[in-house]
């Protein structure tokens, strides 16, 4: 599975249904005798072999709608979520790729389920408003991001979804509502500028203020 990235481009839509095969197999494996997750051997598992499966289950469903396996996307995100102690994770991506393929009444229950399971995840409404802008339902979107937009406490968090509620404004021409936020995103990205130091002046030199008197005769007990 470390190879994975690496080799991504490689791969054909054939080797990707074997990886499907494969990680149902697994979930299968990981069941208990009644049909509930075993998350304390799934946990074991990825200790033992020093990897990542929710990571790489993230990323193979990334992969899987390029090869016209949105089905099998979906399928292995919800199943693995089971496992997660961040269910929210791959759920929230499962919303993204039912949006992206067009599936709106999907994405819509999806992305509905999403946010009334995890209403404390910022990043589970933010992409509940890029599944809905994938669909085209700017109302929906805004709605959502700025439902995160209000949550968010994190400096680069709140920077990412500044980014989407300008390009969501400036997209359907709201330009004076992008403008503000804008504004708000420029004081968060902009470094502040730093403070001159004011220059030492010779009290003996000419004063600045061109009077031709020196400085210590002239303007040096006003700046005083």
């Amino acid at each position: 599975m470390n190879t994975y990235d690496d080799n991504r481009d490689k791969l054909d839509r054939e080797v990707f249904l074997s990886i499907y095969d494969k990680l149902k197999k697994l979930y299968h494996d990981l069941l208990k005798e009644g049909g509930a997750p075993d998350r304390a051997l799934y946990r074991e598992i990825e200790e033992v072999v020093y990897d990542d499966i929710e990571g790489f289950t993230f990323d193979i469903i990334s992969d899987f709608p390029g090869h016209g396996l949105v089905d099998e996307a979906v399928d292995l995100g919800r199943r693995f979520a089971q496992f997660s102690e961040q269910p929210n994770k791959l759920l929230r991506k499962v919303g993204c790729i039912l949006a992206e393929a067009g599936r709106r009444e999907d994405a819509v229950k999806q992305t509905t389920e999403n946010v009334q399971n995890f209403p404390d995840d910022v990043w589970t409404f933010v992409h509940a408003g890029d599944a809905m802008n994938s669909l085209g339902d700017s109302e929906a979107a805004e709605g959502y991001f700025l439902k995160a937009y209000k949550m968010v406490k994190d400096k680069s968090d709140k920077t990412e979804i500044l980014e989407r509620i300008i390009n969501l404004y400036r997209a359907i021409h709201m330009d004076e509502k992008a403008r503000k936020f804008e504004d708000e995103y420029s004081e968060i990205t902009d470094p502040p500028k730093p403070i001159q130091a004011e220059e030492k002046i010779n009290r003996n030199a000419p004063c600045t203020c061109g009077s031709g008197k020196k400085y210590k005769k002239c303007c040096m007990n006003k700046s005083r």
